[in-house]
């Protein structure tokens, strides 16, 4: 059988929630576990799934690592077929990054300042209090 992209990405959400559920479950204790190793193994088939998916209809992808072993597929995994972007990797001042979502994130600039306001005023907090003095 043929499976449309439709296909694909009912069958990857539905079992990618249920394994995301099982690992919620180890990870709060309601499920008998001796340590994290059986949620991490569970999140990272999870991941897995995804990949697979993508691999199914995108050319180039790979579910293996490395997932974009050309800059073709790099950039069509990360375009609308509007030609668009998906998500594009911004790296922050500080050297961390992350990652924006212009259908979702809104005004770029205004995400990224966002994100370097919000770092900044964390950072205050860890090293003394919120008006930058050590009480």
């Amino acid at each position: 059988m043929t499976y449309t992209a439709l296909d694909t990405l009912k069958d990857t959400v539905l079992r990618v929630e249920d394994k995301i559920g099982v690992a919620q479950d180890h990870l709060s204790g309601s499920r008998d576990i001796d340590d994290e190793d059986d949620a991490m193994q569970i999140l990272e088939y999870a991941r897995r799934l995804l990949w697979e998916a993508l691999a199914d209809h995108v050319a180039g992808v790979s579910p293996a690592f490395p997932h974009y072993p050309t800059a073709a597929s790099h950039q069509d995994a990360h375009t609308y077929s509007d030609g668009s972007t998906i998500c594009e990797l911004i790296d922050l001042s500080d050297g961390a990054g992350v990652f924006y979502f212009p259908r979702y994130d809104g005004d770029r600039d205004a995400f990224i300042n966002m994100f370097e306001t919000g770092r900044r005023a964390r950072l205050t907090l860890v090293e003394g209090t919120a008006d930058g003095n050590d009480h």
